[in-house]
């Protein structure tokens, strides 16, 4: 009983506490009760290439990248954690993950480790939020959920890889965690 409460205290602190930035964005369409489509403009993400399947490159890339954050880059800077965790595929065993780099920097340190890149991202996408854990399952489930709302409008047409976005620490119990999958997408 008390490990529960413990639990249970944890994730309400977790969810109050932690307000992270994100990146802004503006909804173009919503798509049923569950879909959206949102234009992101530019936005700075610190990146990573990891040759890993889906599951383990999240961990080995979050690690690297929070290494930067946490001031191991040229200044020696420490940098805002943001929300979400940005991670899709680039090869047959390779993901990219990234984290949003927040607003009131005016300009990213370079990085120390020549893993880390600094880029620009835009992007206009279809997307479907969901709680629960970080199940591979999960996250196939709402991948083909999307794709299927977005062939049925028969207005937006997938134009990338899929990305996963997770919003929350593993330790925030994972019936309470955030997750978006969204889908790269241009008109018809």
């Amino acid at each position: 009983m008390i490990r529960l409460s413990l639990t249970i205290l944890i994730g309400i602190l977790a969810n109050g506490v932690m307000a992270l930035d994100e990146p802004d964005y503006a909804v173009i369409e919503s798509i049923g009760d569950q879909m959206e489509v949102r234009e992101y403009p530019a936005f700075t993400v610190a990146s990573v290439s990891v040759d890993a399947d889906m599951k383990s490159a999240g961990n080995q890339g979050f690690r690297l990248l929070a290494d930067y954050i946490f001031g191991n880059n040229q200044s020696d800077e420490k940098i805002a954690m943001t929300a979400p965790v940005f991670q899709t595929r680039i090869a047959e065993e390779g993901q990219k993950v990234s984290f949003f780099l927040t607003h009131s920097m005016e300009e990213a340190p370079s990085p120390v480790n020549d893993r880390v890149e600094i880029e620009s991202s835009a992007m206009t996408v279809a997307v479907i939020r969901y709680k629960g854990g970080w199940s591979m399952d999960k996250y196939h489930k709402h991948l083909n959920a999307l794709a299927g709302q977005l062939e049925a409008t028969g207005k937006w047409r997938i134009a990338g890889e899929p990305i996963w976005a997770r919003y929350d620490p593993p330790f925030k119990p994972a019936w309470w965690r955030t997750n978006e999958v969204m889908l790269p997408v241009s008109l018809n």
